[in-house]
């Protein structure tokens, strides 16, 4: 698997393809889990080019664009280009994309988060377990 980008603490932000949930089924199950990535992915904080993909349920995206908007950043349905409507993932699910308003300190990002009941997955889960296996 590939990364969207990595910090020196080897945190990642994955799920730009908006394959969120599945990829966190494969690296949950898997015996040991790779990515590869260049220099030009590797950051000395992230999120630096590209927001972090969250992956929610359709009926509450806007509950969670609230929620991830109070905690602090920019918030944004993804759209597809030539298409109508919202970016819908294999397990039909739409997907924001969220530039917060100040570093990410994964563990706490991932706390926060997980109080947003229709967050599906973000593309930081990854990047809160790291790979210091």
């Amino acid at each position: 698997m590939g990364a969207d980008e990595v910090d020196r603490n080897k945190n990642l932000v994955k799920g730009g393809g908006a394959a969120l949930t599945r990829e966190k089924i494969v690296d949950y199950w898997a015996r040991s889990f790779v990515v590869i990535v260049d220099e030009s992915k590797v950051f000395d904080k992230i999120p630096a080019k590209h927001p972090i993909p969250i992956e929610v349920i359709p009926f509450a995206w806007p509950i969670v664009k609230a929620r991830l908007e109070e905690i602090g950043g920019v918030v944004n349905l993804r759209f597809g280009s030539g298409k109508r409507g919202p970016i819908v993932t294999d397990n039909g699910n739409y997907i924001l994309d969220y530039v917060p308003k100040t570093e990410i300190v994964p563990d706490e990002a991932e706390g926060s988060l997980r109080e947003c009941l229709a967050l599906s997955r973000w593309g930081g889960s990854s990047m809160v377990r790291g790979f210091r296996r």
